[in-house]
């Protein structure tokens, strides 16, 4: 496979996903791009504008730091699926029951409690996936990740602070 060239990167359209920071989390917007990651390409302003800014050049300067360091640069994804927003699922009996339950003890319909739950996994999984990048980018052997025996936990472990 060859090596594409510096400027393929820089100049290649990526899509720039901006949400607004809750006030009672310091306020303001936050940008990133999907495909490097939210914790790993990100840029932070007052205004959407400035944090497209802030974002744009991080991208640059971490595209120029992968690029010299050899390391794979994700290209834009391409949506080629249109979604309706709705799915079928089929459970075990069991699993059911208890999503209907849990759903009424918390007071709310079957459906939120899903996609809730399927929401907050979803978010837990996409962190950890984050986690684990920036552990193989930094290449340093101070932190460990490993998943656990069932495959639904995962253990990250910090070094002890001497």
């Amino acid at each position: 496979m060859s090596k594409k060239d510096l400027d393929y990167y820089l100049n290649l359209n990526y899509k720039i996903i901006v949400e607004k920071i809750a006030e009672e989390n310091g306020g303001g917007y936050e940008a990133y791009i999907k495909e490097f990651g939210k914790y790993t390409c990100n840029g932070c302003g007052e205004t959407y504008q400035e944090a497209i800014k802030d974002l744009l050049k991080y991208k640059n300067d971490l595209i120029n730091e992968w690029h010299n360091k050899g390391y794979n640069i994700p290209e834009p994804e391409e949506e080629k699926e249109k979604f309706s927003g709705r799915f079928t699922a089929r459970v075990p009996i069991e699993l059911h029951k208890r999503l209907y339950e849990a759903s009424k003890r918390e007071n709310i319909s079957f459906n939120q409690y899903v996609v809730y739950l399927i929401g907050k996994n979803l978010d837990f999984d996409e962190l950890l996936s984050e986690v684990k990048k920036a552990h193989i980018l930094d290449l340093s052997p101070e932190y460990e990740i490993e998943n656990s025996i069932n495959d639904n936990e995962s253990i990250i472990e910090f070094p002890k602070s001497a």
